[in-house]
């Protein structure tokens, strides 16, 4: 291994699971201080990964629009391979992301064994299925870097000033998200009203209702009643705004969904909703004092 070497996480999946990809980053620089980390993501999660103190280069890959197709692959794979990377983990498992790695010319390319082309990996991990999604990446590392251990500090965003409005957050701020790219994650509407009307009543909070810009109607259907302690900022905050929120805010309500997973990088006290999926998966909150309600 070279004395600087550099790495390349490969991650363009969901939101969630890029900010899951920020604990590697986190575990190579803290593994290997001298080391450069080249960070592969979509264009959604760019302001958050610029934002997370352990990357040094972000390389945009537009797999859906001016990347799209074996002419963008060709395009970003070049551009990889001018960091000539020590090695490539590709924590993305999809086939485009393994033909993405070994067009690079990257010795080293890792990934894991069920994901589609794996036989292009020059080493592929075995997928643990009874462990967070963290532990399993950090597997990706540890095959190739040896003796490697999960660092207990969660990684750091260098936050912006979050959007807040003229939210009151004296009396303190209950975050809710109610959206999720699945809508049979989503916990009903009507529960979500019962909810608020129940935290305005017998609480002091302000009531802050999160998402992207496609959630704010769903969001704006789940508030039961006009008050001055509940916003709406769907689709106003940055990815970085809203771990900065959540940062300052006392706990996050949230579907299993990417707001959990923004949330353990605020360390903000979560409790997940989990309906047709399982925290067994590999994807409940890591933030501290956090729980999950689910039927059994």
């Amino acid at each position: 291994m070279r004395p600087n070497p550099v790495f390349v996480l490969i991650q363009t999946g969901f939101i969630g699971d890029i900010a899951l990809g920020l604990y590697s980053a986190s575990l190579l620089k803290e593994s290997i201080p001298s080391c450069t980390i080249v960070f592969v993501t979509i264009p959604i999660a760019e302001d958050l990964i610029v934002h997370a103190q352990h990357i040094d280069h972000v390389l945009i890959y537009d797999k859906r629009g001016k990347h799209k197709g074996i002419r963008g692959i060709l395009q970003i794979a070049h551009e990889l391979s001018k960091y000539t990377p020590e090695a490539i983990f590709c924590l993305h498992r999809s086939f485009r992301t393994a033909l993405l790695s070994v067009l690079t010319h990257c010795a080293h390319r890792v990934g894991f064994t069920i994901s589609p082309g794996s036989f292009l990996y020059s080493q592929s991990v075995q997928y643990r299925r009874n462990c967070h999604e963290i532990e399993r990446n950090q597997d990706l590392i540890e095959s190739y870097i040896k003796g490697v251990s999960l660092q207990k500090t969660t990684p750091m965003i260098n936050i912006e000033q979050s959007y807040l409005l003229n939210i009151d957050s004296e009396q303190g701020i209950i975050v809710i998200a109610p959206g999720s790219a699945w809508n049979t994650k989503r916990w009903p509407e009507t529960h979500i009203r019962s909810l608020i009307t129940l935290l305005i009543e017998q609480t002091e909070y302000s009531i802050v209702l999160i998402g992207s810009k496609q959630d704010k109607d769903l969001c704006q259907r789940s508030i039961p009643f006009e008050h001055k302690r509940i916003h709406n900022v769907a689709g106003l905050l940055s990815l970085t705004q809203t771990v900065s929120l959540l940062a300052k805010s006392s706990v996050l309500i949230s579907n299993d969904s990417a707001p959990v997973h923004l949330a353990s990088l605020a360390n903000c006290p979560t409790i997940a909703l989990f309906g047709p999926t399982h925290p067994a998966f590999g994807f409940g909150p890591l933030a501290k004092k956090s729980l999950i309600i689910q039927k059994d």
